[in-house]
């Protein structure tokens, strides 16, 4: 068995003094790759070593940087172009993968000894490959890396060593039509109560299609949102404890969150039914958002380019809260992240032209830059990034108490929750529906524990 070391994807931002939450396939590469639980086996990782100040004497050498952010890279290549000029012995190639293809040309290129010398990752299930096999170099020693926050540092640290340089915080949580809101005078919920009610408000209104639109992410995002609520806040370990089989993924908890989401909800006419698991939501199920037939969404700061894009100068009145404790005692933000990392592979002047251009990238003004380009939130203590006026509405919530890491789901059991849509296809009744959720739930209770064999 492995050895089990801190991963996560979401972070916890409790809202106790409120009592009041990734991505896949975004504009600006967000995903929503979770972090595996299981064990891995404990691996030095190779070390930057005297990265921190490389020789005085001038670098020459040829770069590569990789990156996903389709919205950021004119302003890495001006950042690299900057970088040049301070330091004309080193020359930096930026590279744009696509979000779909990213760690299969990432992968395909490792295998090709092409390693970039920079490139970015999901920290999470997906990056423990690339860290198993060595590939990546330990930057604990970088002079950025103490500037980082608590949760970004845990999330980006194997085995006592920090083997990724965390750049933002991306938050999801639920957004709403604020005229919508104001003219059928509701508030954003204090509760899970208080989000029936809107919820219910929402499908009495003959001016509303859907209370709560959805796409083919509903599964993992809304469940994820529930969760980090109902679940991770109370129980920060679940994950772990579910690996070593001191906890079940299909305990009454997230029974009763699958429950709400594909029985009750679909059954009172608040979400979008079956017709959501075919729907992409931000392409399709955003217009309705827009053109005010639907109250609520699930957004991720890095939705929000595109939604303005769609809007196509409507005006729009947006705002965002995370989604409400079904206990009532307080709820939770839910955020991702993502982070440059550098190969282990690099020797010599390319490692030292690496290490610099990686600083240069962490200092505060680059990384304003590109969390700004992209819509999002610092990972660094001190970086106060200028985003969007949507994403501001969250700052109360954000600023309300402290962060705390967890673990979410391997990377088997987020591909199988699709498989949970077969409780919509489900024709007789709530109990039927019931029993079927509970055998897929089952289901991923095992894929879980197999991954935690391995």
């Amino acid at each position: 068995m492995r050895k089990t070391r801190s991963t996560a994807f979401f972070v916890l931002t409790a809202l106790l003094s409120l009592s009041l939450a990734a991505c896949s396939g975004s504009n600006n590469g967000n995903g929503n790759a979770g972090a595996s639980s299981s064990a891995h086996a404990s691996s030095a990782a190779p070390s930057a070593g005297g990265s921190a100040n490389p020789s005085e004497a001038p670098i020459e050498a040829d770069i590569t940087v990789m990156h996903f952010w389709s919205n950021a890279d004119d302003t890495i290549k001006e950042i690299a172009k900057n970088f040049e000029q301070e330091n004309p012995g080193i020359h930096v190639k930026v590279n744009l993968s696509s979000v779909a293809n990213h760690y299969t040309d990432l992968t395909q290129r490792i295998q090709s000894n092409d390693t970039p010398e920079i490139f970015t990752v999901w920290p999470g299930a997906s990056v423990n490959p690339y860290y198993d096999s060595g590939v990546l170099a330990d930057l604990s020693d970088l002079p950025w890396a103490g500037e980082i926050n608590d949760t970004a540092k845990k999330i980006s640290t194997y085995d006592g060593k920090l083997v990724l340089a965390p750049v933002n915080t991306a938050i999801m949580a639920l957004a709403y039509n604020k005229d919508v809101f104001d003219r059928l005078g509701l508030q954003p919920p204090q509760n899970y109560a208080d989000f029936e009610h809107i919820l219910q408000t929402l499908k009495d209104d003959p001016g509303i299609k859907t209370p709560f639109i959805n796409g083919a992410d509903f599964l993992l995002n809304i469940a994820s949102l529930q969760a980090v609520t109902d679940v991770y806040a109370k129980q920060p370990d679940f994950d772990a404890k579910v690996s070593v089989g001191e906890e079940k993924f299909n305990n009454e908890a997230f029974t009763n969150l699958f429950k709400r989401m594909l029985i009750d909800w679909p059954d009172k006419g608040y979400v979008n039914g079956s017709t959501m698991l075919s729907t992409d939501r931000m392409s399709k199920a955003v217009l309705q958002f827009i053109d005010g037939q639907a109250g609520i969404m699930e957004l991720g700061g890095w939705d929000i380019p595109v939604l303005n894009q769609l809007a196509d100068g409507k005006k729009i009145n947006v705002g965002m809260f995370p989604f409400p404790a079904q206990d009532g005692k307080g709820s939770v933000l839910a955020a991702a992240g993502e982070a440059f990392a550098m190969s282990a592979n690099a020797a010599g002047a390319k490692k030292e032209a690496a290490v610099k251009f990686l600083n240069y990238l962490m200092n505060d003004e680059n990384n304003a830059k590109i969390c700004a380009a992209i819509n999002s939130l610092s990972a660094k203590q001190n970086v106060k990034a200028e985003v969007d006026p949507i994403l501001a509405t969250l700052s109360n919530y954000m600023n309300a108490a402290p962060t705390y890491g967890f673990m979410t789901w391997p990377m088997e059991v987020q591909n199988n929750l699709k498989n949970l849509g077969n409780v919509m296809l489900e024709k007789k009744d709530a109990d039927a529906k019931l029993k079927v959720l509970n055998a897929e739930l089952q289901n991923l209770q095992t894929a879980w524990m197999s991954d935690a064999q391995k």
